[in-house]
């Protein structure tokens, strides 16, 4: 935005008055910058956060930033909260934290039984069978101690 702004400018004013306007200084120029930066590293966040988990975690982790905002307020602005507020904050963290235990749970049951993330069961060391190749060219399934 901020180069698209100044770049507008350019074009349409003259860079002179720019230079020339009593508020413009160049060390205003990374505070210009800075909320494109922090929205582009934002949105890389949750792109990375749909990637390595759901879009529903992505929603959950909104609603508790949310929550983080509503408390700050509280905080750091002395804002009073009513007591529809109060339970719906404790109504949004249980439910996070519901989500979060019913999704450790799963992921446990799934690490016991050899589940892995795309649903495809995975065989352990144990359990895993090998082609092995006879000396006549034919193939086998079975234990790898075959002796050739």
């Amino acid at each position: 935005m901020f180069l698209s702004l100044i770049l507008s400018h350019i074009l349409f004013e003259s860079p002179a008055a720019l230079v020339a306007h009593p508020i413009f200084s160049f060390k205003y120029i990374p505070l210009l910058l800075s909320p494109g930066v922090l929205a582009f590293a934002m949105t890389s966040t949750e792109f990375e956060l749909i990637r390595q988990t759901s879009v529903v975690t992505l929603s959950v982790s909104g609603m508790f930033k949310e929550v983080l905002t509503v408390l700050a307020g509280t905080v750091v602005f002395g804002d009073k909260l009513a007591v529809a507020n109060v339970w719906g904050v404790l109504v949004t963290l249980g439910g996070i934290a519901w989500y979060n235990w019913i999704k450790v749970q799963k992921m446990r049951a799934e690490s016991l039984a050899g589940v892995g993330e795309d649903g495809k069961v995975e065989e352990g060391e144990d359990e895993r069978y090998e082609m092995v190749e006879r000396v006549d060219g034919s193939r086998e399934e079975g234990a790898g101690d075959v002796e050739i």
